[in-house]
């Protein structure tokens, strides 16, 4: 993902000028000539089909985005055997990456039933496939988590991330940790807090991950689709707070300060958060 986000820059400034500083934000990117091909070896970040490009800047102590249309790649070469070499950790953040990718655009406020139709589907393989890809490498669902975060990544062009992404945000510019295992942190909560607003969108998800639903109340629904999610990271060793990535209490109201810097996505989180709701979340990471 880093590395095709790279490419993007480099097309951006070679054709336009100036430094990829310039362009950080939404729409400065006005043109693009220099031809972009795309080639995902994880399974994986979408970078290859979103309209933005992420970097860290560590004297900020944040990450920050060029989101531009012209940021598209021309052609997107998707070869899960690009994947089969990946280490079980990178498998394990990459592909959970990518499942929260489709959760994140499928409860966007700007989702639709296009972007549904491919969240979902995504969201049954990649629930399907992630812990075979994980524990024993199998390439079928290497093959099959390839797809899985190809169509995640056309959902959230469209629909947006939101408040996961926004809340790894701050995290991951103070402390270097992979991006999947960032988000991960987050997942339970920040969905915890859209279910209730969302809850027919939380019985189509839960069917998509094989649950039967039919027998189950509104509150077994919010409290078995979290269940699922929790155990699917436990099975791949995700399942983790701040305080195992090095982070300490004493950051946590910096990290509700600044997260809420990240409106490009939190506005598209149904759940709204102000300071002292994103402190709540921070501290029951913690």
């Amino acid at each position: 993902g880093s590395s095709m986000d790279c490419a993007k820059a480099i097309t951006c400034v070679y054709d336009s000028g100036g430094s990829a500083r310039n362009y950080v934000g939404v729409g400065l990117v006005k043109k693009r000539l220099t031809p972009l091909i795309q080639i995902p070896t994880t399974a994986g970040t979408g970078s290859e089909v979103t309209l933005g490009a992420i970097f860290a800047v560590p004297e900020e102590k944040r990450k920050i985005g060029i989101v531009s249309p012209f940021m598209m790649a021309d052609s997107v070469i998707v070869d899960p055997e690009l994947t089969y070499s990946m280490p079980q950790f990178v498998t394990a953040c990459t592909g959970l990456d990518a499942l929260l990718h489709a959760v994140e655009s499928y409860f966007s406020v700007n989702s639709n039933e296009l972007t549904d139709m491919y969240a979902l589907r995504s969201i049954e393989i990649i629930c399907s496939n992630l812990i075979e890809a994980y524990s024993t490498g199998n390439k079928q669902a290497r093959n099959m988590m390839s797809l899985g975060s190809y169509l995640s990544g056309v959902s959230m062009a469209n629909a947006g991330g939101a408040a996961i992404h926004s809340f790894g945000y701050p995290v991951s510019g103070t402390h270097h940790e992979a991006h999947g295992l960032v988000n991960s942190i987050f997942f339970l909560p920040i969905l915890k807090r859209n279910i209730p607003l969302c809850l027919f969108k939380a019985k189509r998800m839960l069917q998509a991950m094989g649950v039967d639903i039919s027998f189950l109340s509104d509150a077994e629904i919010s409290e078995r689709l979290l269940e699922k999610c929790n155990d699917l990271m436990e099975k791949i060793n995700l399942k983790k707070c701040l305080k195992d990535i090095n982070v300490d209490e004493s950051e946590l109201h910096f990290f509700a300060k600044n997260v809420l810097k990240e409106t490009r996505l939190l506005k598209n989180n149904p759940f709204v958060f102000d300071e002292e709701k994103a402190l709540e979340v921070y501290k029951e990471v913690f």
